[in-house]
């Protein structure tokens, strides 16, 4: 689930579930979990279907090196790599310079705007496949929630991702 958040906006969650466990989760307005601010990149093990290495935060709201270094972080994935993209509170401000980086990788979230939100699940250099849900404005992204179950071929699955859709 990825989520947005403002100021009027109630409390919301995101998380990222692989075989049932969360792997990754944030919250606005809640003190007692993370607020993981910006476009968050979850590496997956498609035959274990776990994590290959710990979520990777990159701040595209606050930080302005924070769109090259996702830039960077995603051209230099292996081939054929299964990649989660989850954002939280505001993901848009400073995210131009990874555009070109998301839209190759089959996630164009060039028309989100200003706390909005975006999920994607890909496989590198393999855009077609690219499963990607996005709520475009701030006010939607606040109250859409859609749930669903993705599957890799060989049964792996990708449990409860929110804001996505099946490949």
């Amino acid at each position: 689930m990825a989520h947005g958040g403002y100021d009027a906006s109630p409390p919301m969650y995101g998380h990222v579930k692989l075989n049932g466990n969360v792997v990754w989760e944030s919250a606005w307005a809640n003190a007692s979990i993370p607020n993981r601010r910006g476009v968050n990149v979850i590496l997956v093990n498609p035959f274990t279907c776990t994590l290959l290495e710990p979520p990777r935060q990159f701040d595209t709201f606050a930080l302005d090196s924070a769109a090259t270094q996702l830039s960077t972080f995603l051209q230099h994935l292996c081939h054929g790599l299964v990649v989660v993209g989850v954002t939280a509170n505001e993901p848009t401000g400073k995210l131009q310079d990874a555009q070109s980086s998301l839209t190759a990788m089959g996630a164009n979230v060039s028309d989100v705007q200003y706390q909005g939100a975006f999920a994607f699940v890909t496989q590198k250099n393999f855009p077609q496949k690219t499963v990607l849900r996005k709520t475009t404005r701030r006010e939607v992204a606040a109250y859409i929630k859609t749930s669903l179950t993705v599957e890799i071929a060989g049964g792996v699955k990708f449990s409860t991702l929110r804001v996505l859709r099946c490949f």
